[in-house]
């Protein structure tokens, strides 16, 4: 099982924690879910969020020894949920959003390329 977790805020500013569980079927499909879209009361710090991670996997009777990785964006606070819950093999089990890291290089390049760009003469 690979359990993603991220932290985003809402238009009317409230912190939400999103948690999804992929894994395969019995019969070797993929399946993924929502498992919880979570409030994040207080402040959006590593103790509010690995609170909330571990009451959704407790909800869903989750042990971590069932979960292979965890998928996180790079926000620090994001790596001390799953370093809490896993002790010294959380960086074996860590693993960076691909869509996230894609966006990440793909602003900065625009950022590059725009300071680059020589304007034009009116003639």
């Amino acid at each position: 099982m690979r359990v993603e977790f991220d932290a985003w805020m809402t238009p009317s500013c409230v912190a939400i924690l999103s948690i999804i569980a992929h894994l395969m079927s019995e019969e070797g499909k993929q399946r993924y879910g929502l498992l919880g879209m979570k409030e994040i009361g207080g402040y959006h710090d590593c103790e509010s969020l690995s609170g909330i991670l571990w009451s959704v996997l407790d909800e869903y009777d989750i042990d971590t020894e069932n979960i292979l990785s965890y998928s996180i964006d790079n926000t620090a606070s994001n790596d001390t949920a799953p370093r809490e819950m896993e002790g010294n093999r959380w960086e074996q089990k860590r693993l960076r959003c691909m869509p996230h890291i894609t966006n990440l290089i793909v602003r900065e390049l625009l950022r590059i390329k725009l300071s680059r760009t020589v304007p034009l003469r009116n003639t």
